[in-house]
């Protein structure tokens, strides 16, 4: 059975019980509550940059029973008193790590994207798609050449042997669920 230690926060002084020796704040709320106090003092309109964990993307994220939560979503919450699961919390700064309050506002998807759009961070250049993939087996010449061996009365698995692939890659091309738009 797991030992329960009682503690006292350190931001708010409230006592409460956790399973984590090293949890030194009663809730998500006091954590990033702590955070945005040691930057209270100065430049209000600076970025706040999280210091703890950030994700890939480099937004700043807590661990709190089990689930992960990010930090401008919090600070969102905090400064607003509501946090709408349904919308996005974006960035007027366009710094993941800053949980600056005075940077954040709600929007939607659509939100987002326009905004991506306005400060030119979507990426508009196409993927590299077919032969031009970097792991791409096969060139549309390969394809043509494959359906009309299939077409011939060839086997997936003979087929599948020439190319050095395995037979599975040359049921999809006959399903035509990859390289579909070759003839």
């Amino acid at each position: 059975m797991t030992k329960l230690l009682t503690k006292v926060c350190y931001f708010c002084l409230e006592p409460f019980e956790t399973i984590a020796c090293k949890q030194t704040r009663c809730s998500l709320e006091c954590t990033v509550r702590s955070a945005l106090a040691e930057f209270s003092n100065g430049d209000q309109s600076r970025c706040f940059e999280w210091t703890g964990a950030r994700n890939a993307n480099g937004y700043g994220e807590i661990r709190r029973d089990k689930h992960l939560y990010l930090v401008h979503r919090v600070s969102f919450k905090i400064a607003n008193g509501y946090l709408n699961d349904d919308l996005f919390v974006l960035h007027q700064c366009d710094n993941p790590p800053c949980f600056n309050p005075q940077h954040l506002f709600e929007g939607t998807n659509l939100d987002n994207m326009a905004d991506m759009d306005r400060k030119g961070r979507r990426r508009t250049v196409p993927l590299p798609f077919g032969e031009d993939h970097h792991q791409a087996r096969f060139t549309v010449k390969d394809i043509a050449d494959i359906r009309s061996r299939l077409k011939a009365g060839e086997t997936h698995r003979s087929i599948a042997n020439l190319y050095d692939v395995g037979y599975g890659a040359i049921g999809k091309i006959a399903r035509r669920e990859t390289w579909a738009w070759v003839s």
